[in-house]
C-alpha cells in the first residue's frame, strides 16, 4: 500500500512539474505572440504616418494643379475674347 501511495505521490508530482513546464512554454508563447503583435502595430502606425504625409502632399499638388488650370483657362477666355474683338 505504501508503494502504491508513493508512486501516486510521485505521478502527481511528475504531472504537476509537466504542467508547469507546459505552462510556462505557453507563457513564453504568449509573450512572444504579443511582443510580435506590438512590432507589428508600431510599423503599421509608422506606415499610417508616412501615408498620410504622402496623402497631405498629393492633395496639395492636386490643389496647385486645379489653381495652375484655373489660371490658365481665365487665360485661354482672355485670348479668345482679345483674337475675337481684334
Amino acid at each position: 500500500m505504501l508503494k502504491c501511495e508513493m508512486r501516486s505521490h510521485q505521478e502527481m508530482a511528475v504531472n504537476q512539474i509537466r504542467k508547469t513546464t507546459e505552462d510556462s512554454h505557453q507563457f513564453i508563447w504568449r509573450n512572444n505572440k504579443v511582443a510580435e503583435e506590438q512590432r507589428h502595430l508600431k510599423l503599421l502606425e509608422e506606415s499610417n504616418v508616412i501615408m498620410r504625409e504622402r496623402l497631405e502632399n498629393a492633395m496639395r499638388e492636386i490643389d496647385l494643379l486645379r489653381q495652375k488650370i484655373k489660371w490658365q483657362h481665365e487665360q485661354n477666355k482672355e485670348e479668345v475674347i482679345v483674337t475675337e474683338s481684334s
